[in-house]
Order: structure tokens, then sequence, then C-alpha cells
């Protein structure tokens, strides 16, 4: 996205490789955040993206969320997924004070959220649980929250990761899980409803 020609290269990539989004990268579980994220040298690939109907992920952690707003703010029409669910520490359990930045972004129509292997895990850890903290996100809704396995990267069988996701959301309603699960990803990324 720092590249000059950034856009060219975004344009390329759809009209010549079926590009269907694109995932930017600026802190998670292992390093820190940057702070690239909404320099306005990017601004012409946000542009781009919005253009083209692309979605963007983005890989951030709680601190990047001032630069995540301002992105929101400046593409509406640009779908933004925050990947991991900024990583917000969920192992401190309710009130979830330390997820306050995520739950503010529930307010922007095209912040979409990606349900990790990791959040789930996390939430086992420590007072967090599914139970307490799912209902919390249905101030996005259903259809703005995906389920991305992590894998190869998190630990186990592409079968066990399903399995873990599918007993950690039994707290939510079916046509929720079914959004969760698929539908929301479908939307996101039509060619996966082809599939």
């Amino acid at each position: 996205m720092l590249a000059a020609d950034a856009p060219e290269k975004i344009r390329y990539w759809v009209k010549e490789r079926n590009l269907s989004g694109m995932r930017v990268y600026t802190g998670g579980l292992t390093n820190r955040q940057s702070t690239s994220l909404s320099d306005p040298r990017t601004f012409p690939g946000w542009e781009c993206a919005g253009e083209l109907g692309i979605p963007v992920s983005v890989s951030l952690r709680p601190e990047g969320s001032p630069q995540l707003l301002v992105l929101v703010k400046q593409f509406p029409q640009v779908r933004i997924i925050v990947d991991h669910l900024m990583d917000v520490p969920l192992e401190e359990g309710p009130p979830y004070a330390g997820a306050e930045a995520l739950f503010a972004l529930a307010r922007y129509g095209n912040v979409y959220l990606k349900l990790t292997s990791i959040n789930i895990r996390a939430l086992r850890k420590g007072k967090g649980s599914p139970e307490t903290f799912f209902p919390l996100l249905k101030k996005f809704g259903a259809s703005r929250i995906a389920w991305g396995s992590n894998y190869p990267a998190s630990e186990g069988t592409l079968k066990t990761l399903v399995s873990e996701a599918q007993t950690a959301l039994a707290v939510l309603p079916e046509r929720d899980r079914e959004w969760i699960f698929a539908r929301t990803a479908q939307s996101l990324y039509p060619v996966l409803a082809n599939q």
C-alpha cells in the first residue's frame, strides 16, 4: 500500500489474476504495531480498493485502532475486515474493558470482524469464555463477522479447529452461526459462494 504504483498493481492483480481481496499486516501477535497503517501515502491504494469493490483485511493490535479509524472514516466504501479481532485481551473476562476499541468499531457499517481459532483459544484461558464474549458481538451482527481457521498456523488439524469453533459458537443462534461460518465470507468474497 505504500508503493507509489499501488493502484496500478492492485488493478493488475484484480483484472489479470482475479484478486478478490487484500490483506494489510501492520501488527499482530509477534510484533509491535506499525505506524504506517494510516500513512497518507497509502490512500491511493485504499481508494483503488474502494473503486474495485474489494475488501481489505487488516491485521493490527489494539493500539493501532486510532489509525484504523482514520481509514474507516476516510474510505467508507471499503469493507475493512479486522483480523483476529485486533488481538484484544480476551483472557481478562467480562466486561472485556480491553476490547473497547473493538466494540467501538461496530458503529461503522464498513467494518467486519474475522474471528479465528486464536481468539477462540484465548477465550478458554483466564476469565474469558465464549458464553460471555460472543453475545457482546451482537453490536456488529453476524453478517459482519466471519470465522477463519488460521490453518495451518494454528496448532491442530483443520477438523479440530472447525470443531473447536463450532463448540464455542454454539452459544449463538443457528442463523448467526450460518452467517459466521459461511455467508459473511461469501458476501465479502463472492467467489466463495460459487464453490
